[in-house]
């Protein structure tokens, strides 16, 4: 019990460390995003640009695979190399095509074809041009990599020295919302940077929107930078070389987690009703739902509004009696994402 202790509160200190450090750097970022709101229209990339279409300048292809600087080794049949850069291919089209939607001559109001305002969709080219991807099976892999403190430190140094932004993507494309939910809780409990689980489910998690594959984006700021450049018209440095092979995660890990601890689905149903305080609005902190998605306040009102209507998947409180202890149901996959 005695030489426990230390771990425990070391962990206990790095999860408040963590979730200060996420409350700060969200009241940093949110009045950021307004300021580039209000600076930044459609139009401000010029047409082709690399955010757009993903391509290098040299015109040898796409930068995402080159930015792939970690594949944990899999467990899944069938699975290679080439299945890795297909996931990657999808994820970083999907995130370009939403800078693409604010590029034009002609305005697109903001509705079911323009969800995000301008600023936010620019956003998404600092995270898949510039950003760097790892690969996992699913979401016990990346919470086991999580647990060893080799891997927290890799990726923490990674996040300092590069300064970019940083996606976490899932091989494994069915899954179960309330295991990802406490999936993204072991995130937040171990890195100090805020997190959404992006992927194909008819609804989102938590926080989470609309993705290819489950992706999580480990939001740390860097996309910050960008923005200024892209503000000032400095088109030039938008655009980053690829990261350096063979020098990050170059160690074996301990990758080992059978399921997840008390403080991870503590804070996953934090999240939960974080979001679910926001009554219809939900998870759309930047957006107006009834712009984007009328059908859903027809669906909130037939539902009984705030107090049973949830624009997440339920996270249940975790020391509900009853509660299963591991997630079994797979989540139904949306048939027209890619």
């Amino acid at each position: 019990m005695i030489t426990l202790m230390p771990s425990r509160l070391q962990s206990t200190f790095r999860v408040a460390y963590c979730f200060i450090r996420q409350i700060l750097l969200l009241l940093w970022e949110v009045p950021v995003v307004w300021f580039f709101m209000a600076k930044l229209k459609a139009g401000a990339l010029p047409s082709g640009h690399a955010w757009i279409t993903g391509d290098e300048p040299d015109g040898s292809g796409s930068v995402w695979r080159r930015n792939i600087v970690y594949r944990s080794p899999t467990r899944m049949p069938g699975a290679s190399l080439e299945t890795d850069e297909h996931i990657i291919e999808k994820t970083g089209l999907f995130l370009a095509k939403m800078v693409g939607r604010s590029i034009g001559e002609a305005e697109i109001p903001q509705g079911p074809r323009r969800r995000m305002p301008h600023a936010v969709n620019y956003i998404h080219g600092s995270v898949h041009y510039n950003g760097a991807f790892l690969v996992f099976d699913d979401f016990l892999d990346l919470s086991g990599h999580l647990a060893d403190a080799g891997f927290r430190r890799d990726l923490i140094r990674f996040g300092r020295e590069e300064k970019r932004e940083v996606t976490l993507v899932f091989r494994q494309r069915v899954y179960d919302p309330l295991e990802y939910a406490y999936c993204i809780g072991c995130v937040r409990a171990h890195l100090p940077w805020f997190s959404n689980g992006n992927g194909p489910s008819r609804k989102p998690v938590l926080w989470g929107n609309t993705a290819p594959h489950p992706a999580i984006n480990l939001i740390n700021g860097a996309w910050m930078g960008d923005r200024y450049h892209l503000w000032r018209g400095d088109y030039p440095r938008l655009i980053r070389k690829p990261i350096e092979p063979g020098r990050y995660f170059q160690r074996p890990y301990l990758a080992s987690k059978a399921d997840y601890s008390l403080i991870e689905k503590l804070l996953a149903w934090y999240m939960f009703m974080d979001v679910r305080s926001r009554g219809f609005w939900g998870q759309l902190f930047f957006t107006n739902r009834r712009k984007i998605e009328p059908h859903r306040l027809e669906e909130y009102r037939k539902a009984g509004g705030y107090w049973n209507w949830y624009a997440c998947y339920h996270v249940p409180f975790p020391l509900q009696l009853g509660m299963r202890k591991t997630p079994v149901k797979p989540v139904s996959t949306n048939p027209e994402q890619p």
